[in-house]
């Protein structure tokens, strides 16, 4: 514990240090990676019989690590509940998106790793939720800007989630400089008043990645 709070103390001091008086001579993470550009057309007007029903564009400030500095909502009207496919950009990094959902008020009940299948390489991240008689079904993943799958940690243990806490502390000059990798992450998240089924998370699933096999396709021909 005593080596780790050094750490973290050093970690600290140089990241004020960076950012002290020298702004224009940093790298600022966000500023230096623009958000994709992304579209309410971008996405399947209907997702396999779920019709497409809302949509958003959310612009959070530069310094805001945990959400990202811009998300793209799709909203699908699903026989099972409010279903919506979440485009959220930029990360240093993995980003462990179940945090952020426990830290929304959800509980989670499990959390394991989909690996990729023969036709779609990209492994995902499934976790269940509860909150006050609500159930949330949870997949996401994430990719960086040269298009290569980041591998889901196994775990997301009590020294992973500090790890991520430290990181998100940094300035972003100093997230960019310590963490070269850029992310963008995809979700899909459903809240239902009922558990869901075996059968109905394979459908999540299979439409899952019909959604982010088509925006993943149009992010990358918007901004080459």
């Amino acid at each position: 514990c005593t080596f780790l709070l050094i750490v973290c103390s050093a970690i600290q001091i140089w990241d004020v240090q960076e950012s002290w008086g020298s702004e224009q001579d940093t790298v600022d993470f966000f500023r230096q990676l623009k958000p994709f550009t992304l579209s309410m057309s971008d996405a399947p007007k209907n997702l396999d019989g779920w019709p497409l029903i809302d949509y958003q564009q959310i612009s959070r400030d530069h310094d805001v690590a945990d959400l990202g500095e811009r998300s793209n909502s799709w909203r699908y009207q699903a026989p099972f509940g409010s279903t919506s496919v979440s485009c959220d950009q930029l990360f240093p990094g993995w980003h462990e998106l179940t945090r952020c959902y426990r830290n929304g008020g959800w509980e989670m009940e499990s959390r394991r790793v989909v690996p990729g299948t023969s036709d779609d390489s990209w492994p995902m991240v499934e976790a269940t939720f509860t909150q006050t008689g609500e159930h949330g079904y949870l997949l996401f993943c994430l990719a960086n800007n040269a298009g290569r799958f980041l591998d889901p940690p196994a775990e997301w243990n009590q020294w992973s989630s500090l790890k991520e806490r430290l990181q998100n502390r940094l300035t972003p000059a100093v997230r960019g400089t310590l963490f070269g990798v850029s992310a963008y992450q995809l979700q899909i998240f459903i809240s239902s008043s009922r558990p869901l089924s075996t059968e109905e998370k394979i459908q999540i699933e299979d439409r899952f990645r019909m959604a982010r096999t088509k925006l993943w396709q149009a992010a990358k021909q918007k901004n080459p």
